[in-house]
């Protein structure tokens, strides 16, 4: 198989993988059925839980077994997710369902972007990883957001049909993960260290690097403060009186501005810094809170599109930084710093309750400023290590 041929069919399962319609509107679903936001918060932190669980050992997996079935197997999991949601009408029911979406995710998280490494290395690629890595998260991007902008159109008629939707879309990552290339198992049953042992090498190399603890550190404050607006988004215009479909539209056009600027990741990485970049999504999500309008609803896109280019800067050096035996596993150490969104939803939802969901936007900034705090006394202790791009 040709690099490009790779290429193409992991495009298209980037897009595909997270072109699920629901994402528009599955907290509204889940109020329909009889949930408060308490309980929406509640189920939240159960998945947000798992996801902490689970990063850590699905990375040790994604470097012990091939990378292509990890996906496939993570596929199958969403599709799991999406129907046992779409027939839930109790807490329970809908808990159960994001638990196995926990899994589905952190099989993925840290797994697609090594397994891209890999193939790219054994064409002598891997130079441009950050290039062909900014592609494939900007159709991530871009899926997420015209099926977002497609979810609230569709529930108007019928959740039903926004989950059917979402479920068509992962047989469609299946089939274009089954057309993949396999790649070896990177650690055979004779080289495999114990687990505690792969994971304690990771975390040396994690804290040996400051490029790798700052990467860390943006995961744990930016990336986690993005995933739970996120998480909160549609409740937050529909704050500032957007519409149901339009709710879709917004998050769709957003998402096509934020893919678009994260394909040129690889050309500004070498100008911006991490830092620069959680200032203006920490004075982005300023304006957010300060705001009850559209304007504080449009103010979300440049705050995401500092986040997802720094996430994406991040990513390229824990690639560039691991051993492709250990690459997974680092990256999931990295990704599992993100999962400090579990105390901030909850934080987040009591501050909606006892303000509002406007007011609770200030959370988020902190956590912009608290990383820039801590990011500035780093580089002040150990100066200044340049993220490479090859």
């Amino acid at each position: 198989m040709t690099l490009q041929s790779f290429l193409r069919r992991l495009y298209v399962f980037s897009f595909l993988k997270w072109f699920a319609p629901i994402w528009a509107v599955e907290k509204l679903f889940m109020q329909q059925q009889g949930l408060s936001l308490q309980d929406v918060s509640h189920v939240l932190t159960l998945w947000m839980i798992g996801m902490l669980i689970c990063e850590v050992p699905t990375g040790i997996i994604a470097d012990r077994y091939p990378r292509k079935w990890v996906l496939f197997v993570a596929t199958l999991l969403s599709i799991a997710h999406f129907f046992l949601s779409s027939r839930s009408n109790t807490t329970l029911g809908f808990a159960l369902s994001w638990l196995l979406y926990a899994p589905s995710l952190s099989l993925v998280s840290g797994t697609l972007e090594s397994y891209l490494h890999d193939v790219l290395s054994g064409f002598g690629e891997e130079q441009h990883f950050a290039r062909y890595w900014g592609r494939a998260s900007s159709l991530t991007t871009l899926g997420s957001g015209i099926a977002i902008g497609l979810g609230g159109i569709i529930a108007q008629y019928s959740y039903q049909w926004a989950y059917a939707a979402s479920i068509a879309a992962m047989i469609g990552a299946i089939l274009a993960v089954l057309s993949l290339p396999n790649t070896p198992a990177y650690q055979h049953e004779g080289e495999r260290p114990s687990i505690l042992g792969h994971v304690g090498q990771g975390l040396r190399v994690l804290m040996s690097s400051r490029t790798l603890r700052e990467a860390a550190l943006f995961g744990a404050f930016l990336v986690a403060a993005s995933t739970t607006y996120d998480e909160y988004q549609e409740f937050y215009l529909q704050f500032v009186h957007i519409p149901l479909a339009w709710i879709g539209i917004f998050a769709a056009v957003m998402g096509g501005i934020v893919a678009l600027a994260n394909t040129a990741t690889q050309r500004v990485m070498q100008k911006v810094s991490l830092p620069m970049l959680a200032l203006g999504a920490t004075v982005a999500a300023l304006g957010m809170a300060v705001f009850h309008n559209v304007l504080g609803a449009l103010l979300s896109i440049p705050f995401f599109v500092c986040v997802t280019i720094g996430e994406t800067i991040a990513d390229s050096s824990v690639q560039h930084h691991a051993t492709a035996a250990q690459r997974a596993t680092i990256a999931s150490l990295v990704n599992a710093s993100k999962q400090s969104s579990i105390i901030l939803v909850l934080i987040f939802a009591q501050l909606s309750e006892r303000f509002s969901l406007a007011g609770a936007l200030y959370l988020i900034a902190g956590c912009g400023l608290v990383f820039l705090l801590i990011s500035g006394v780093d580089i002040l202790r150990f100066g200044r290590q340049p993220i490479r791009s090859s």
